[in-house]
């Protein structure tokens, strides 16, 4: 693992055991905070004083059974995107892991950039990573990330395609490392080896993939006739997550209620299981992993357990399948219901599968250097060029002057849509499933809360309502809360 750290005035000294660094790790949802953890645990480890943030983006962001799951007893300190980069100590940090999506990635690195350094000592080393499988809109997610000092790869294949954009734009390719993922843990021989034909087989499902409720149908059909076709033989679906928490894409059809229906209409058999375990723990006794595309597979490859991509919804980027094309590990479930054992590849893995636990330390020891380095110099370094960025630069100046250069009439006189309002229609536009879905869980949690707030104005524990007649009845307001918002009236059952 190599690369070049930033120009610094001075010679580059030990790391010292003065006063300890001071790191930021930032992330919004339980997959970056999973990817981005490790980094900071080793820094705690190695002395430095590590404050974790997480970069508020919707309601119920982080559900407390997420935060258990990945160690944390209360949750961390929460603001808005603009609130944390507006934050006044947001540069005092000396290094930023930003476990942050492409789009918010850009925008903290974009707020620091506007920072005057000229009578700073030090600034940030900042570190931008990839929380899973990279399977579309690869390049907009490397420009998102390219103003960072270090940018963290998940595999060889990832690194290459980086070195190859760098080659094409003629930069330097010095700012990438082969780093590894962080959430994909090594082959534990202590581990029963998988068995064949399987005894425990483990579906990991993903928020939107598939997206339409008929697939989603099949699929939970599909593993049902797997698990009558095999009684001795466990199925397990890990639904990505509980019902009422959310990730970066919101699941819309969730697999606990297709599996709840069915189990009240008596065609759930009894092996087969939906459980909200940790995906770590799950793998430890399973056979086979089975997955449209989800990070899973690689977790279960590099263990050494096979795994299988259901090609029954298609080869497509949209659905990240086309990320496993070379693999060996594309089939459908009537193939798996014949007891096909899918058979991986040693190319495919080398390229695509690596953890990221033995280059920690190097990139440890990377950090501590970048800290000393600059506190000996004595004056903080320029920022890493942004090739992406300073093609844009133009376009951006047009757009804060509100255009204007050639039609002569101002933006805002055409257009009087806030950014906001404007971000909200992009967004309907291209994710309309997500938008939806976003909008449905915010107005969940204001009418609960609105409801809550409601309730607490009583005194006593009924009210009265009157029928048509004007016959009075008493109703307990632990039976019932109503809420009248505008128009509309809300009824919500439960204590």
């Amino acid at each position: 693992m190599q690369a070049a750290l930033p120009a610094v005035a001075g010679r580059m000294p030990r790391p010292s055991e003065e006063a300890p660094g001071r790191a930021l790790v930032l992330a919004s949802f339980d997959s970056f905070l999973k990817a981005a953890k490790p980094i900071g645990q080793a820094l705690a480890a190695a002395g430095w004083q590590v404050d974790t943030r997480l970069v508020r983006v919707r309601a119920r962001q982080l559900s407390r059974r997420q935060l258990t799951a990945l160690g944390y007893l209360a949750p961390p300190p929460a603001a808005t995107l603009a609130e944390t980069i507006a934050a006044p100590d947001l540069i005092d940090y000396d290094v930023i892991v930003l476990g942050l999506d492409g789009r918010r990635t850009r925008a903290v690195l974009g707020g620091l950039r506007r920072l005057p350094l000229a009578a700073r000592k030090t600034r940030p080393l900042t570190i931008a990573l990839y929380p899973g499988i990279v399977f579309r809109h690869q390049v907009h997610g490397l420009a998102n990330r390219f103003g960072a000092d270090l940018i963290l790869f998940n595999s060889p294949a990832d690194h290459a395609h980086y070195e190859a954009t760098c080659a094409a734009l003629g930069v330097a390719a010095d700012r990438g490392l082969c780093f590894g993922s962080t959430v994909i843990r090594a082959d534990d021989r202590s581990r029963p080896a998988p068995v064949w034909p399987p005894r425990t087989i483990l579906y990991a499902e993903q928020p939107d993939v598939p997206a339409s409720r008929i697939e989603r149908l099949y699929l939970v059909d599909r593993l049902i006739a797997y698990a009558r076709a095999h009684p001795e033989r466990t199925v397990i679906i890990k639904p990505r997550h509980a019902p009422g928490e959310t990730t970066l894409r919101p699941t819309i059809h969730h697999l606990a209620g297709i599996v709840r229906r069915a189990e009240r209409r008596g065609l759930k058999p009894a092996n087969l299981r939906l459980v909200y375990d940790p995906i770590e723990n799950l793998l430890d006794t399973t056979d086979l992993c089975l997955t449209v595309s989800s990070t899973v597979a690689l977790q279960a490859a590099a263990r050494g357990i096979p795994f299988a991509i259901l090609g029954d919804f298609g080869i497509c980027e949209d659905y990240g399948t086309n990320f496993f094309i070379d693999s060996g590990c594309l089939t459908t479930f009537d193939a798996l219901q014949a007891d096909y054992k899918p058979t991986l590849r040693p190319h495919w893995l080398e390229r695509h599968v690596l953890a990221a636990e033995a280059n920690i330390p190097a990139l440890v020891d990377t950090i501590a250097q970048w800290r000393d380095a600059q506190h000996q110099g004595g004056r903080a370094c320029a920022w890493p060029p942004d090739p992406f960025a300073s093609m844009g630069a133009s376009f951006n100046r047009y757009q804060a002057a509100d255009g204007a250069l050639a039609t002569g009439l101002p933006l805002r006189a055409t257009c009087r849509i806030s950014p906001l309002w404007s971000r909200k229609l992009r967004k309907l536009i291209s994710e309309p499933r997500r938008f939806f879905a976003d909008m449905a869980m915010n107005w969940h949690a204001r009418l609960t809360s609105a409801c809550r707030r409601v309730a607490r104005r009583f005194d006593h524990s009924s009210i009265d309502t009157r029928d048509a007649d004007g016959t009075v009845h008493p109703v307990s307001l632990k039976a019932v809360r109503t809420v009248s918002m505008g128009r509309n009236r809300y009824r919500l059952s439960g204590g």
